[in-house]
């Protein structure tokens, strides 16, 4: 259920960077289109993968690796290209990856202390120890960096809409 959630977060936070990315650097708001929804489907089909992925490492510390990898770091990193791209806004590279990196790493944290809260209010116990809450944080960084190595070749160096 926590994953489920995780993943529908996943998708608000894409929403809300459709309608930051424009007001942050001041540009004209497309708004919700065909194509926003699309990747609304694509970053939620992209989280369950994540987690299945996850899931079916037998090792749980590997799986959990991979799980903030690919369904923290990467995947937020995809909802902010997949934001700048359908909300076509003009960016350069280095403004895009700057603010992703910080955009990402701010989800990362907060999911970290939504494990802290939900584990003390609760009693499931997601991180056994601190060592474990750094190590989430890293692989969320991996995560980052493999997106941004991956995706941000396809924004063009001088600052003009991501490519369709």
């Amino acid at each position: 259920m926590y994953l489920f959630a995780i993943a529908i977060g996943l998708c608000c936070v894409y929403i809300g960077l459709l309608f930051f990315f424009p007001y942050f650097f001041g540009q004209k708001n497309g708004g919700i289109t065909r194509g926003s929804i699309i990747s609304f489907g694509l970053l939620f089909l992209l989280s369950i993968t994540a987690y299945w992925i996850a899931y079916s490492i037998p090792d749980p510390v590997l799986g959990n690796r991979v799980l903030h990898s690919l369904g923290g770091g990467f995947s937020a990193f995809i909802a902010c290209w997949l934001a700048i791209r359908d909300s076509e806004i003009r960016i350069d590279r280095v403004r895009f990856v700057i603010l992703s990196i910080l955009i990402v790493s701010c989800l990362g944290i907060a999911n970290e202390i939504m494990e802290f809260m939900l584990q003390s209010i609760t009693g499931v116990v997601y991180a056994d120890s601190i060592n474990d809450t750094w190590l989430d944080l890293i692989s969320n960084t991996v995560g980052i960096v493999v997106a941004a190595v991956i995706f941000v070749p396809f924004i063009k160096s001088d600052p003009v809409t991501v490519p369709r």
